[in-house]
């Protein structure tokens, strides 16, 4: 190839998965336009190609958060809906949106299964499930040390507006809102506090990366604050 060709290069996006790979007679390329040359018959060490960037196929659901912490244990309880066999693949991904993972599970019809999530990247995530069928299930969420267990609900629908009907900091009270980000593009979440006279008083953006997510205090967006909503 010419030096002073530019050429588009690969590189992973979040969310896809590509191995474009081949095999001679699939993949040219030319210097001037008029003559191509095989890649694989010459040696070339590179494969040229057009593709399409697709999102999988099937039932999409998702748990918005899951943490990582020597203190806390995240089992995920999964349920099949239909009355047949359901196959699903669970993918685990941080905060920064990587990859660490996945999971494939088959649920009979009507059956449940339950496990342990491997956070292994020193972050928190969230978790994403693509399945043949419709499934429900809740993220169970538990202080090794004796301490209260909570619970997320796997959410199956997106959003591009939300809104949490109470918040407080004020005392002891923490608010923390729980967001991801299932998308191939970062996005930018507006924060808007509204007081319980329902005046919107102030906002924040904060921007999540592609296949991110983001564990926001509402202490450290707005400072203490006693009642209203947050949109």
């Amino acid at each position: 190839l010419q030096d002073d060709v530019q050429l588009g290069v690969e590189s992973n996006a979040g969310g896809y998965f590509s191995m474009a790979t081949a095999t001679v007679g699939e993949s040219y390329y030319s210097t001037d336009g008029v003559t191509y040359k095989d890649c694989i018959s010459e040696g070339s060490p590179y494969n040229l190609c057009l593709k399409a960037l697709v999102e999988e196929s099937g039932n999409a659901s998702y748990i918005p958060y899951i943490p990582y912490d020597g203190g806390t244990s995240t089992g995920l309880a999964l349920y099949n809906q239909a009355a047949s066999e359901v196959s699903a693949t669970v993918q685990y991904y941080t905060n920064s949106g990587t990859l660490l993972g996945s999971k494939d599970i088959t649920l009979p019809a009507k059956g449940q299964t339950t496990f342990t999530v491997d956070m292994t990247g020193n972050e928190a995530g969230w978790a994403k499930v693509i399945s043949t069928g419709p499934v429900t299930g809740v993220a169970l969420i538990v202080d090794q040390n004796a301490g209260p267990m909570v619970d997320i609900d796997l959410k199956n629908t997106l959003a591009t507006s939300l809104v949490a009907p109470h918040v407080d900091t004020s005392g002891a009270w923490v608010s923390t809102l729980m967001v991801c980000n299932p998308n191939a593009a970062s996005n930018t979440v507006t924060v808007t506090r509204t007081s319980p006279e329902g005046t919107a008083t102030e906002s924040a953006p904060v921007t999540i990366p592609a296949m991110g997510a983001a564990q926001l205090d509402i202490k450290s967006l707005f400072g203490q604050i006693s009642g209203g909503s947050i949109t």
